[in-house]
């Protein structure tokens, strides 16, 4: 008799720690594909960086070609300084996805509002800083979306899901195209 007591008394202690052990781990788990995003987001962020530091080159290629300052290299400025004092990755994201679209735009339509600008030293320069840049970032925009999508699907379940929002993490969506371009 005592002996069942004991076992019946037991056996909640059992499962309490059997749950206790599995939440720790989704627990960790859950912190751990949040690093394992920010890690793949580093070498991304230092070459976004570095592309946008040729920003100012461009802007200068652009004033010095017209004579005075011009709107869209003012734009351009802006939205490299707004990528330069963005906090976390969200926000630098947002204010990637502002910079790459006036880019965009601005080498679409350069040879319309501005001939012969191709013969500036500056903007060549630049112009050429942006393609390699673009080329070197693709393999990390992919492993930063592998990421997300990997840290996605974890956190798909209530559970994870419940988790990672009490900890305040959260990663949505995939946020490059697979050309390189930024959605």
């Amino acid at each position: 008799m005592l002996r069942s007591v004991k076992v019946v008394l037991a056996a909640p202690v059992v499962v309490i720690s059997i749950v206790a052990l599995i939440f720790l781990i989704k627990y960790a788990t859950v912190f751990w594909l949040d690093r394992e995003v920010n890690k793949a987001w580093a070498p991304l962020n230092a070459i976004l960086e570095t592309r946008y530091n040729n920003v100012e080159r461009l802007a200068q290629g652009i004033n010095a070609f017209k004579g005075e300052e011009d709107g869209q290299a003012k734009a351009l400025l802006d939205a490299a300084k707004e990528f330069t004092t963005a906090g976390k990755i969200p926000q630098k994201i947002e204010a990637s996805k502002r910079m790459e679209a006036l880019l965009r735009n601005f080498f679409m339509h350069q040879n319309e509002s501005l001939p012969g600008l191709e013969t500036n030293y500056d903007f060549v320069i630049a112009r050429r800083g942006f393609q390699v840049t673009r080329q070197l970032m693709k393999e990390p925009l992919k492993k930063y979306d592998d990421e997300v999508v990997r840290f996605n699907a974890y956190c798909a379940g209530p559970i994870n899901g419940a988790i990672a929002k009490k900890l305040g993490i959260k990663h949505e969506g995939l946020y490059f195209n697979e050309d390189g371009t930024i959605k």
